[in-house]
């Protein structure tokens, strides 16, 4: 009987350099969340020498939560378990999402947990956790840079009766203003370079706010919604903004009620004599019949043909000339009128980049960026206008990180 010929077994696979695998979890930071949380964690497990790399990305930002764990696995220890039992992770942690309602902030470790966490620079709070707040806030060495929550009387309150963790404070991210919310803020005023809001349903309270932080803010979001009071915010007492987001959201029909408002407040920025960056957010819903909800289809270049080119003529009209980065994204403007506006004279003398995103970004700014003069006609035009202008185009996306 024939005996099959010994084979050599295949080599054992290298390992990887150290280097290489660092420079993986190093990369983690560029995923979505959930993706990041799931390689991070198993790379925790991988080998001993490359845990504290792991987890130090890991446990950077927190979602401190009732509940099952990071990725909703009920085998998963969520981030608050973790903590809890293990006091030496706690010095990774820089920003905070707090869930957590009174019930669950009594519970055996967690007041004790919020109350141990030295490096926090970042807090998010999604709902009425004044409890948990309180308990965070209480470690005498915090210094806060960034705070995000609807912006009550119960915040204001809160910010006044801790001078200190807020005395570094830089950004502000407020979900809603609510009436009435008495802005009240020790002396010295925490230094707010960027304030965003997602909601004004008060106007007076946003004033007050705005006024307080008026010396320091750099960068300010503002919306213009139809549930909110109808009144222009005026941006000229503002003297050090260098960059404005403005948010629409509206029926056509609606929308040209709010116009007004958007114009009046957009030429107030005339006068600011730093800005240099303006984002406009415009999301027009296909007409005054459309079913509520509908927007606008994307990709599709007609889905803009509901929007009356008066709209996007007046928001162009209004731009400020002394800008030097502007962004449009959604589906106002419309592409014809923002062509047409880049082409003209009313464009910004010392434009540097035009950032598209939405609508805006599939009709114009991936045929400008990726075909540019080659594919002739009114694009070709403009494409070689705005090189001989050394005008960039690009998406949206890539001016996050920079503004």
């Amino acid at each position: 009987m024939s005996t099959l010929p010994a084979t050599t077994p295949p080599p054992a696979p290298r390992p990887l350099p150290d280097d290489l695998v660092l420079l993986v979890i190093e990369c983690c930071e560029e995923m979505d969340h959930y993706d990041r949380q799931d390689t991070l964690a198993k790379m925790c497990r991988v080998a001993k020498r490359y845990r504290e790399a792991a987890e130090r990305r890991l446990y950077r930002s927190v979602n401190l939560a009732g509940g099952t764990g990071l990725l909703g696995h009920d085998h998963d220890p969520s981030p608050l378990q973790t903590l809890v039992k293990q006091a030496r992770l706690r010095v990774h942690v820089r920003e905070v999402e707090l869930l957590l309602d009174r019930r669950q902030v009594r519970r055996a470790g967690v007041a004790a947990l919020l109350r141990n966490l030295p490096n926090v620079e970042a807090l998010v709070v999604e709902i009425d956790t004044q409890p948990g707040v309180r308990a965070l806030l209480a470690q005498p060495a915090l210094r806060l840079l960034r705070l995000e929550a609807d912006f009550s009387e119960d915040l204001a309150a809160t910010i006044d009766a801790h001078p200190l963790v807020f005395a570094n404070l830089e950004r502000l991210d407020v979900g809603s203003i609510c009436k009435p919310a008495a802005v009240r803020f020790s002396q010295p005023v925490p230094p707010v370079r960027s304030l965003r809001i997602q909601e004004v349903a008060d106007v007076a309270t946003f004033e007050g706010l705005c006024a307080a932080l008026s010396t320091t803010l750099v960068s300010l979001r503002i919306p213009f919604f139809p549930a909110q009071e109808r009144r222009p915010f005026h941006l000229g007492r503002f003297p050090k903004l260098e960059r404005i987001e403005m948010d629409s959201s509206a029926m056509v029909a609606s929308f040209q009620a709010q116009l007004e408002d958007i114009i009046s407040t957009m030429r107030s920025m005339a006068t600011l004599p730093s800005l240099a960056a303006l984002e406009l957010r415009g999301t027009l819903l296909v007409s005054a019949t459309a079913r509520e909800g509908s927007l606008l289809p994307e990709i599709i270049p007609a889905s803009q043909e509901e929007v009356p080119s008066s709209l996007s003529e007046a928001i162009l009209d209004a731009v400020p000339s002394q800008i030097r980065h502007l962004s449009l994204v959604g589906t106002c403007p419309r592409t014809d009128d923002v062509m047409a506006y880049l082409l003209g004279p009313r464009r910004p003398p010392k434009l540097e980049t035009l950032g598209l995103g939405g609508d805006l970004d599939c009709t114009l700014g991936k045929v400008l960026r990726y075909y540019g003069g080659a594919v002739g006609g009114p694009y070709g035009a403009l494409a070689a206008t705005l090189e001989r202008a050394d005008i960039q185009v690009v998406s949206v996306d890539e001016l996050a990180d920079e503004w």
